[in-house]
């Protein structure tokens, strides 16, 4: 009888886990993010290009304005393959995005975690090298809007691109 019990109500709605959705969402955390992350490296370097990844939040202010950034593809997609990594599931850290910080940080050759969202890091998919790079200097916040200035985003990534290296010939 307890069995039967336990098995009603482990298949009853209530107790059943609810189905993951990510419409609306930056960051597509039903998906496993070590393989977005993975899928990224070899389109990049299918591609000759370098992967450029920003770890984030959909909760972050700065995530989202790191996001509108990256929606124009037209600045950065001659030159790299773009992967949103969300880090967290709500305000809890979401593992399979943690997994791909942590590879970055080992790319990177960083032992201290970052402190703060969004990251972004710049990979090269052909020799692993990584730079991750600190987005608070990035930042252009006034009273009424918290963000990051488009300039210097692009120039760091330029910098970082001069340091992973070319991803081609």
């Amino acid at each position: 009888m307890k069995i039967f019990l336990l098995l009603l109500l482990s298949t009853s709605p209530a107790f059943a886990e609810a189905p993951c959705n990510d419409a609306g969402k930056i960051y597509r955390l039903c998906a496993d993010q070590t393989k977005i992350y993975a899928d990224t490296l070899a389109r990049a370097a299918k591609e000759k290009k370098l992967a450029v990844v920003v770890l984030g939040a959909d909760w972050c202010p700065w995530c989202q304005s790191m996001h509108k950034i990256f929606a124009d593809p037209a600045p950065y997609a001659e030159r790299f393959v773009l992967a949103e990594i969300g880090i967290y599931n709500g305000r809890d850290k979401n593992i399979s995005g943690e997994k791909v910080l942590e590879q970055v940080m080992r790319e990177a050759k960083l032992t201290e975690r970052p402190k703060g969202v969004p990251m972004l890091a710049v990979v090269n998919p052909k020799t692993k090298a990584a730079v991750l790079i600190d987005t608070g200097d990035l930042e252009q916040n006034t009273k009424e809007k918290k963000g990051h200035d488009p300039k210097k985003i692009w120039a760091a990534l330029e910098s970082a691109r001069a340091k992973v290296g070319r991803a081609g010939p």
